[in-house]
């Protein structure tokens, strides 16, 4: 029988990366001081901050909701969450209804923002389209969370990025050609004017402990995939590093620390301001202002 090497009980975890056998207990323990750690070793946040947390209903954001709300206390910050109805049918009520789960459980001040009632349109009329829906979906969750917590006075926005998502990201974007866009995968993207700081806790944590922390502490999270969804683009990705990481334990964490350690990163303020909603834009235009007025456009409907 295997034991936990911190008491001797029955051990319920094997983390090869660390070569650890641990109880429920002490693997608990063991997850949360690693978030924790990883806050305080990139400077996520000062005492005294507002943290939104971005909480969509699957594993990673309800995982780092609870745990932020475990050490909000210690670390002197006030959390509030916030979740957007993106109006996609029979999906979009199940995750908000989970997400409200969520935040009862932890205790966090929330927020439901109804894409449609806010910005005139929701991700099924983008879908109607044809556009590339999973590709707007994330630049309408980055803006609206952005503009929110910039009208609200939050410092920081944490997001459940965890190491597998970031790993398999700067495979990808250095596999095409593209190593400007690893840059931005980084524990702390700066903020600027109108743009408020994002924050990535999980970023090393790997989707398995992730997945196991949710189940044995029964946290609510959405089951099934969103009807818009063509597959996860870094899956194949993902698989290469998990083969990689099968005959080397510890790959993923030496990768993920030359990445954050040694890359440069972006700068804040290499932007302008949107000649429409003045938000953050890279051009004079904002693209979530380009993609409302082409969706509304088809819908015949100013707004």
């Amino acid at each position: 029988m295997s034991v936990c090497k911190l008491c001797g009980r029955r051990a319920a975890v094997y983390l090869p990366y660390a070569n650890l056998r641990l109880c429920r207990s002490h693997f608990e323990e063991y997850f949360v001081r690693r978030i924790r750690r990883t806050i305080e070793k990139y400077k996520m946040v000062r005492r005294g901050e507002k943290v939104l947390v971005a909480v969509s209903g699957g594993k990673d954001s309800v995982v780092l909701l609870s745990v932020l709300s475990r050490i909000a206390g210690d670390l002197g910050i006030s959390l509030h969450g916030l979740t957007i109805d993106l109006g996609i049918h029979g999906y979009s009520d199940m995750y908000v209804s989970v997400a409200r789960e969520a935040y009862e459980l932890a205790g966090v001040e929330y927020t439901i923002l109804r894409l449609e009632d806010e910005y005139g349109f929701s991700i099924d009329e983008v879908a109607a389209q044809r556009r590339r829906v999973c590709a707007h979906c994330g630049l309408v969750k980055r803006y609206v969370f952005n503009r929110f917590a910039w009208e609200k006075g939050f410092d920081a926005i944490a997001t459940g990025h965890n190491l597998d998502d970031l790993a398999a990201a700067a495979l990808s974007s250095i596999m095409r050609g593209d190593p400007e866009s690893a840059y931005r995968i980084k524990p702390v993207l700066p903020g600027g004017v109108k743009l408020v700081r994002r924050i990535r806790p999980l970023a090393f944590t790997r989707e398995k402990d992730i997945k196991l922390y949710a189940c044995l502490k029964s946290l609510p999270i959405v089951r099934g995939r969103c009807p818009h969804s063509r597959g996860e683009t870094l899956s194949s990705f993902k698989r290469a590093i998990n083969m990689l990481e099968d005959m080397h334990p510890s790959l993923k964490y030496s990768f993920a620390r030359t990445l954050y350690e040694r890359l440069p990163g972006v700068v804040a303020g290499d932007y302008r301001l949107c000649a429409r909603c003045g938000m953050p834009s890279s051009g004079d235009i904002c693209g979530f202002c380009r993609l409302r007025e082409r969706v509304l456009g088809g819908k015949g409907v100013e707004r």
